[in-house]
């Protein structure tokens, strides 16, 4: 697929879901590049047969060493079209032993500590709170006790 390395020359985009263009005119120079029609069956899902295409031809793919870390962002960017279509169950046996497959595990790894940090952040929050709202509980109890030691010292001091 020479077309990521020119893809990446010229700089195109390949943001997932991009709001400006979607990222529809790389995916369409690369349909054009393998000979596939480009068929989507509902926004920002490619059809079946358009994503296994796609899908056998990133299995083929073993860039040289030079230019992965150039055409990567746009191997992902497929990858995601095509989970969106057929899943990421389906996409990891059909990609894996391959160079996309690795791209694939990287970012299912990626998006498992996401999660993980997303959820240690949750907890932590709780705990937090938890030790906040004990504090202020302690505080405010440390003023209670202290205004009522005031309020018995000064009708002591009336009362003498």
């Amino acid at each position: 697929m020479t077309y990521l390395r020119v893809a990446a020359r010229r700089n195109e985009c390949c943001k997932v879901l991009c709001t400006t263009c979607g990222g529809l005119p790389f995916l369409k120079g690369v349909m054009r590049a393998i000979g596939c029609s480009f068929v989507m069956t509902r926004p920002m899902s490619l059809s079946d047969e358009t994503a296994i295409q796609l899908t056998d031809e990133l299995k083929l793919l073993d860039p040289a060493p030079i230019d992965r870390a150039d055409i990567e962002p746009y191997v992902r960017f497929l990858v995601c079209q095509i989970e969106y279509s057929l899943g990421v169950n389906f996409l990891s046996e059909r990609l894996k032993g391959s160079w996309a497959g690795l791209v694939l595990e990287s970012m299912i790894d990626h998006h498992a500590r996401l999660v993980l940090n997303r959820d240690m952040r949750a907890n932590t929050d709780k705990k937090t709170r938890s030790r906040l709202r004990d504090a202020k509980a302690m505080r405010l109890a440390i003023r209670d006790d202290a205004k009522a030691r005031r309020d018995t010292e000064y009708r002591r001091g009336r009362e003498s």
